[in-house]
């Protein structure tokens, strides 16, 4: 099936805010991929904890968007790299300083060594190191 075509369970809309740090304050209005929902995290910033509230499109957290109140936020660059590895599993480290999501970043690949460079945002919606699509091909 198409991944166009496919149309996204209530299940994984949850399962991708848990993979991205959030939690649906509302998984039981859940209908489409269009329908906005509640969503919540909480952060550490500038050594103060917040818990943002927001509302998100199923389709916009699928295409790698977020919370609308951290998208101003500049973190250093030990914070995004404890989001990475939260995300990615400890597989890459982000080994120059962190710019935003619209800036360039070197990365390292913790499986092969390799280092290769990518834009933030391509980065963060899993266009990471080519040997993850080598052994993705072959399973």
């Amino acid at each position: 099936m198409n991944q166009y075509t496919h149309k996204r369970t209530k299940e994984e809309f949850l399962e991708a805010c848990k993979k991205a740090g959030y939690e649906c304050l509302n998984p039981d209005d859940y209908k489409t991929v269009n329908d906005k929902l509640k969503v919540r995290h909480f952060i550490v910033h500038n050594g103060k904890n917040e818990e943002h509230v927001f509302e998100i499109a199923p389709q916009n957290l699928y295409k790698g968007r977020g919370c609308s109140h951290c998208k101003f936020l500049l973190i250093s660059t030990e914070e995004y790299n404890e989001k990475i590895t939260k995300k990615f599993n400890g597989q890459y480290t982000l080994i120059s300083e962190y710019t935003g999501t619209s800036g360039k970043g070197i990365f390292k690949c913790n499986l092969c060594q390799k280092e290769f460079e990518r834009t933030l945002s391509a980065f963060w919606n899993e266009y990471g190191c080519k040997c993850n699509k080598k052994k993705n091909q072959s399973l």
